[in-house]
């Protein structure tokens, strides 16, 4: 019986839970000992249970963790929109407040970049109205 095997039923007793399995082939593992060859057949154990058990929880935090960025791309691209309309609307702003945007303008950039498939140019003409309305209220020195 080859190591690849073993694993194998390693892998498919704790896909089926099943605890006799588990007994036995830690108690055949134990068993075997190859003399010019050192084997350690507990960590490759250990390495399956760990890809099998952690494996599948790493793979859904991914999952997680992309669908956190994309709504945080949405939310910033939502805050940058609503901004550049009241800065057409001539509504005052605080100087913090145009940083703020620009902060988020920086973050939906630098996420459009590490995803070009989603779609940036619904953002591209806002930045420039903040832009241009944060120099306006430099210049004249108008912030609210």
């Amino acid at each position: 019986m080859t190591i690849q095997k073993l694993l194998d039923g390693l892998q498919a007793a704790v896909t089926t839970h099943s605890t006799l399995t588990l007994v036995l082939i830690y108690l055949m593992l134990n068993l075997i000992e190859i003399s010019p060859i050192k084997v350690h057949p507990l960590s490759w154990i250990f390495r399956g249970l760990r890809k099998a058990l952690v494996g599948s929880l790493e793979e859904r935090m991914g999952r997680i963790e992309a669908k956190n960025d994309l709504e945080f791309a949405k939310i910033s691209r939502a805050r940058i929109q609503r901004f550049s309309d009241e800065c057409y609307n001539s509504v005052k702003h605080s100087k913090e407040h145009f940083e703020q945007v620009f902060d988020d303008a920086k973050s939906y950039e630098m996420y459009c970049k590490a995803h070009p498939e989603f779609e940036n140019h619904k953002t591209v003409e806002a930045v420039e109205i903040i832009k241009n309305a944060y120099h306006k209220c430099l210049q004249e020195r108008k912030f609210l």
